[in-house]
């Protein structure tokens, strides 16, 4: 796994497609996610996330898990998967994905329509991600002693 400063550790975000790849990084604490960066998908992109990763001390990878309406991978994860596990192999980091369905267009919707939409869709599905493990309780136990 990547480097841990003292404690903290940084996670990747990754909003994959086919001319674009969208990056967002966390904070330290690995509670936040901003958008980072969107790179060119070209010959030579791994390469530029893998010497990110290394000098931002990432730890893991989320990626976005691209889906159509029936619940199948789309051709885009079909390109994504090879490309995200290739990353963590040559990383040594651990690699999960978030379902990333419509994380473009709520980027768009937050932000107006800009170069860095796919950046921010990658800060949406790493938040989602940090949100998950960092949430205080299971959110079916959050009610169990109330009654509604």
């Amino acid at each position: 796994m990547a480097a841990c400063y003292d404690g903290f550790m940084r996670y990747l975000g990754i909003d994959f497609g086919s001319k674009r790849i969208g990056v967002a990084l966390s904070d330290p604490s690995g509670r936040m996610a901003f958008p980072h960066s969107v790179i060119q998908n070209t010959a030579t992109t791994k390469d530029e996330i893998l010497a990110l990763m290394k000098k931002e001390g990432v730890g893991v990878i989320v990626a976005g898990d691209s889906r159509d309406r029936d619940g199948k991978e789309n051709p885009i994860m079909q390109k994504a998967k090879p490309f995200c596990e290739t990353l963590a192999a040559e990383s040594g980091a651990p690699l999960y994905y978030r379902l990333e369905a419509y994380t473009s267009v709520q980027a768009a919707h937050i932000q107006g329509d800009n170069a860095m939409n796919d950046a921010s869709a990658a800060s949406l599905i790493l938040q989602s991600y940090l949100d998950g493990i960092n949430a205080p309780y299971e959110v079916d136990d959050a009610y169990e002693d109330d009654e509604y």
